[in-house]
């Protein structure tokens, strides 16, 4: 039987805050803290800012509580009055001090209230040396554009049914990133960029690169002014629309490969960007039409996987990958995953290469609706597990897996016969869809047991049909390793069938606070997984949550004491 000794509490999987208060329980459900907006939501290593914060219940908030030591802050206090002998808390506005040696990043911020410890928001630490810029607010129109430079970045926020406009001057054969963070910083903003030349003819517009946020280069032939307008794609707006507008000639990594690594391996990996130091254009690789240059880097990887110096705005299923964050100089960073076997490149040349396995092919769907195949030698009697990671790592595949058992007959005709397919993942998101965290992916993993020996067949597709370099992904072909991860949750459901949300949790006098536990399993794990909290505050317990092997979820119960 496997277990899990220990979940700390106070680990990355989530914090909880005792909250103890002098009141009897009362049926209806009691409010907790809600820190919507923090403003401003980012500062330049070795600065100070005055932030304010808002939200719901931030009753007598006294501190913030950051992610990272290097990140301090201290109430704005008013001064002594007739009525208010001494100084006292303003409570929404905090100094907040960034030491010079935080690392750039996103983080996050809490606030401490009358009812306990807020949920969180994201909060940016730039370079020290990055060119910060606030937005003016007059640039409504093409006439008002806002005039900033390159290599400086714009924070800022659209108004509802406007343009936020920009202009910039580029140096012919400069290859200049534009770059909008909203979804990443939890902005509301579905964000859209679209480019004038100086004599307002569009030349190009992004959206959903990374995720809903649009990124695009502009490669100036000559010396030239550009336009930017900056919206929403639904031209929604406000305080809670807010982005951060990078313009830039600086290093960009759009991907490497092979995406995966032995932990503890050194080996040559490709880096494919723009504007790389050392970058050559001499791969003939293109994204979107455009030519990325390439760079041959050798790269050292752990033996262990440590978790990311700040906040990675990824989905749940793929924030619990194993891998390496790597960067080349000031670029931004990408994840270099633990590949699970041994590694084999895809050969365009070879139509269904036969592999040995255990392995892990780092493959690429070049062209649109490509079809990629491999073969290997089964054993009769052995189970075999293959798995396809590329939702998990980022990649715009969706991918579809079919396991075929071949055969040749005495006439020397072939046969192929199914004995395996998968689409997604178990699924682990509610069938009422009101769960507030979602849980799930599109990659795909299947497995079977050969009734044979002799030669069976692999085939992955992309179900979005696409096809560029950047579209990579893992194939997995190993005997099973049962094992099984854990997420942690904490939500609150609301009535009336709308859907839950994500709450820090509040624990009072004499109640109860559950915390949702999804484990996906692995290879066909069927232990018992058994996990306990450690560490709690006096008078709070907590039983052990026993997941049979029927199931991959539950909740664990914390319970607080009356007199605790």
């Amino acid at each position: 039987m496997k277990t899990i000794n220990r979940l700390s509490l106070c680990g990355c999987l989530f914090s909880v805050l005792l909250f103890l208060l002098h009141q009897q329980m009362v049926s209806a459900q009691l409010p907790t803290a809600d820190l919507r907006q923090i403003r401003p939501f980012a500062a330049s290593a070795g600065k100070t800012v005055k932030m304010s914060v808002i939200g719901s219940n931030l009753d007598d908030a006294s501190e913030l509580r950051f992610s990272h030591p290097g990140i301090t802050a201290k109430p704005v206090m008013l001064p002594a009055d007739d009525i208010y002998p001494k100084p006292r808390i303003q409570g929404s506005q905090f100094e907040v001090v960034v030491s010079d040696d935080v690392p750039p990043g996103i983080y996050e911020v809490r606030a401490v209230s009358y009812f306990g410890l807020s949920t969180a928001r994201p909060f940016v630490v730039a370079p020290a040396d990055s060119q910060e810029v606030d937005e003016t607010g007059k640039n409504t129109s093409r006439e008002t554009a806002q005039s900033v430079e390159v290599n400086s970045t714009v924070t800022g926020n659209v108004p509802s049914r406007g343009i936020d406009w920009y202009r910039f001057k580029a140096k012919g054969g400069q290859r200049v990133l534009v770059e909008l963070v909203a979804e990443r910083v939890d902005s509301r903003l579905d964000g859209q960029i679209v480019v004038y030349d100086s004599e307002g003819r569009e030349i190009s517009r992004n959206r959903d690169w990374y995720g809903r946020d649009p990124f695009l280069e502009i490669q100036s032939e000559q010396d030239q002014e550009y336009f930017l307008a900056i919206s929403d794609i639904l031209y929604r707006g406000g305080s809670e629309h807010f982005y951060r507008l990078s313009i830039s000639d600086r290093p960009h990594i759009d991907f490497v490969f092979p995406p995966a690594g032995e932990p503890g391996s050194r080996n040559v990996y490709t880096v494919y960007g723009r504007n790389l130091p050392g970058g050559s254009l001499g791969n003939a690789v293109s994204l979107n039409g455009q030519k990325l240059e390439s760079l041959e880097v050798e790269i050292q990887l752990p033996e262990v996987a440590t978790p990311p110096a700040s906040f990675q705005p990824w989905k749940p299923r793929q924030g619990i990958l194993n891998g390496h964050e790597f960067q080349l100089e000031n670029s931004n960073s990408v994840s270099i995953g633990f590949a699970t076997a041994p590694v084999a490149l895809e050969s365009a040349g070879q139509k269904a290469p036969t592999v040995a396995v255990p392995v892990e092919i780092a493959g690429q769907f070049i062209e649109p609706n490509e079809e990629d195949v491999y073969q290997f030698q089964a054993t009769k009697g052995k189970t075999y597990c293959i798995e396809v990671i590329a939702d998990r790592m980022k990649s715009k595949v969706d991918p579809y897996l079919e396991i075929y058992q071949v055969t040749k007959t005495k006439e020397g005709e072939v046969t192929r016969k199914k004995v395996a397919e998968n689409d997604d993942l178990p699924s682990f998101f509610s069938t009422d869809n009101k769960d507030a965290i979602n849980f799930d992916t599109v990659d795909a993993a299947a497995s079977f047991t050969a009734d044979a020996d002799g030669l069976y067949e692999v085939v992955v597709l992309n179900q979005f049909g696409g096809g560029s370099p950047a579209h990579i992904y893992r194939l997995a072909i190993r005997e099973p390793t049962p094992d099984f991860q854990v997420f942690a949750s904490t939500e609150r459901t609301l009535p009336t069938n709308r859907t839950g949300y994500s709450v820090t949790p509040l624990l009072r006098r004499g109640a109860n606070w559950g915390v949702r536990i999804v484990a996906p399993r692995q290879d066909g794990f069927t232990g018992d997984i058994t996990i306990t909290a450690e560490g709690l505050p006096p008078g709070v317990t907590a039983k052990p949550l026993v997941l049979s092997g029927k199931t991959d979820r539950g909740v664990l119960v914390l319970s607080a004491d009356p007199a605790a």
